[in-house]
């Protein structure tokens, strides 16, 4: 049988391709009669494990890492200051021991940058995703094959074998939501961020939803709506919200854009912001930093996750027998014009945000 993957040796012995990885490489701890299941399935179909060309700095060329961008061609354009942070992280970092970066789309029309292709035939020697929306099995399929990954912005689950670097955003949206309703709020919207199918856009909403809960707020379905990714789609959202028999008195955005829609969306209807409408976003943008009024928004340490996201990639790539690593990092509150109070503040740790992050 020519041209045996992990995931034909996994459907003959009827265990996870993961599983199959494991007992191949004989680095997880796996019951003995499940491995040499396994190992004689490989043998009967005559699998051949790929020559593993390990390249580390000063042998050969210089080994290269690889962010792997969501979407591709035809998708709505990235946020430039969010992607200018990854790269900054991840360069800074990637240099110090030697190795490149380079950037690839999850979809691609030119075959010569597929980035599946890339990896598994040695071009890249590591993936750092970025994103949070569900990738698809080609992807599963090298994570399975025990390619060196690691998750930005998304939370690896329990159990699995690829490490993770992110933000808390279920605490997160607490703590915006939690400050609206010490300024007095309690006719608070939400633009979701979303689908709540995706796992960020899932624990903002019940980050939104225990604050309430927390502080005795009764729940309105009605407030929450989804956003959209682009200005012109949570204006129209935020007219719905305003457009209610009782409207909010303010609103947490699930990303900056939303908010900057839904501040022109208000200034339509003549409100003044944050006297009739107080607003906080999420992500710390730059457009959040210079838009008038200035948004209070929830910073995303872009910068420090990509740095030490990358480094743990590096320690993959060297050390293939080292276990996954998992590390939550909390975004900060941003405190600007946009919900009630005159001056930039932040919290927690605001006295050393940049020393952090840099």
């Amino acid at each position: 049988m020519d041209n045996v993957t992990l995931r034909d040796i996994a459907r003959e012995a009827g265990v996870a391709a993961s599983t199959v990885s494991y007992a191949l490489s004989g680095k997880a701890t796996l019951n003995d009669e499940t491995r040499q299941r396994i190992l004689q399935v490989a043998d009967r179909l005559g699998y051949k494990p790929r020559a593993a060309k390990q390249s580390v700095p000063g042998e050969g060329s210089t080994p290269i890492i690889a962010i792997l961008i969501g979407g591709g061609p035809g998708q709505p354009p990235l946020d430039y200051h969010f992607l200018g942070e990854i790269l900054r992280g991840a360069t800074e970092a990637a240099q110090d021991f030697g190795f490149l970066i380079t950037v690839l789309y999850e979809k691609t029309r030119n075959p010569l940058f597929d980035f599946a292709a890339l990896c598994r035939n040695g071009t890249v020697k590591g993936l750092l995703v970025t994103g949070q929306h569900r990738y698809d099995e080609v992807l599963e399929s090298l994570i399975a094959e025990g390619f060196p990954t690691v998750l930005m912005m998304k939370p690896s689950q329990a159990g699995s074998p690829v490490s993770s670097i992110s933000i808390d955003d279920e605490q997160s949206a607490f703590q915006a939501t939690e400050h609206l309703i010490i300024l007095g709020h309690t006719r608070i919207a939400m633009l979701l961020p979303g689908s709540t199918d995706l796992m960020f856009s899932s624990a903002r909403y019940a980050g939104y939803r225990r604050a309430l809960d927390t502080y005795g707020i009764p729940f309105d379905k009605d407030l929450v709506v989804d956003g959209g990714l682009l200005e012109n789609l949570s204006e129209e959202a935020m007219g719905r919200l305003l457009a209610l028999s009782n409207p909010p008195s303010a609103l947490f955005s699930g990303n900056d854009t939303q908010a900057i829609g839904a501040m022109r969306a208000a200034r339509k209807r003549n409100l003044v912001i944050p006297d009739d409408l107080a607003l906080i976003g999420f992500d710390d943008s730059m457009a959040a930093r210079f838009c008038v009024p200035s948004l209070t928004t929830m910073h995303v340490p872009e910068y420090r996750m990509s740095s030490e996201g990358t480094r743990m990639l590096i320690r993959k790539i060297l050390r293939p027998g080292i276990g996954p690593e998992s590390i939550v990092i909390p975004a900060e509150l941003v405190i600007r014009e946009t919900c009630g109070v005159r001056s930039e503040r932040h919290f927690p740790g605001s006295s050393n945000r940049t020393q952090a992050d840099e």
